[in-house]
């Protein structure tokens, strides 16, 4: 796409354009690109018909790239959920192929590939309650217990063009590529509007 071939460049040329992270490399400014917009209409009409049921809203876009780091793993790279209110859904579509090499997005499901949910504890805008686990990050314990149970990893792989749609507080995280490898892709925080 020429989104893609746009980050290609400014990936290779120019650093100035995005922040290098320790896992990412996020573009500072994705609303320069006309792209962005005309994706979020593509999609409009179907999400809010068939998932919202109402007119939304996006409150934050990002553009990163996944890079290979050895670094240990922090942030959305451990096992977590956003614990955002509801019913705030999240549109990931992916602009290069993504393969297990790749750092695809992943997640925990049960036995009928359902995501796990973790309750929110933002209960209105200005109130929040207790979170289920403290920075919504699962502990590696229940995680582990939860396979023993018949849990698996669920991974979402694809060619460049691949959009899903999940809700952010199944329990899920980002993965690190292999050397050599990356993955770049395109979000949007939705929300429904009145």
């Amino acid at each position: 796409t020429s989104l893609s071939k746009k980050l290609y460049d400014i990936y290779k040329k120019h650093p100035d354009q995005y922040d290098l992270l320790t896992f990412c490399k996020e573009i500072k400014d994705p609303l320069k690109f006309n792209e962005t917009k005309e994706i979020f209409n593509l999609f409009y009409e179907s999400i809010s018909q068939e998932i919202m049921g109402s007119h939304f809203t996006t409150n934050s876009i990002q553009i990163y790239r996944n890079h290979f780091t050895q670094s240990e793993k922090e942030s959305s790279w451990l096992w977590h959920y956003d614990d955002n209110p509801e019913p705030q859904i999240k549109l990931f579509i992916y602009l290069s192929e993504v393969d297990s090499q790749s750092a695809p997005f992943t997640y925990v499901v049960d036995q009928q590939n359902n995501g796990r949910k973790i309750k929110s504890s933002r209960i209105s805008p200005t109130k929040r309650g207790s979170q289920v686990y403290p920075a919504s990050r699962i502990p590696q314990g229940i995680i582990d217990g939860m396979m023993i149970k018949s849990y698996k990893e669920r991974q979402i792989t694809g060619k460049a063009g691949t959009a899903f749609v999940f809700d952010p507080n199944i329990i899920h995280r980002a993965t690190v590529p292999n050397e050599g490898f990356f993955r770049d892709v395109l979000v949007y925080h939705l929300h429904p509007c009145i």
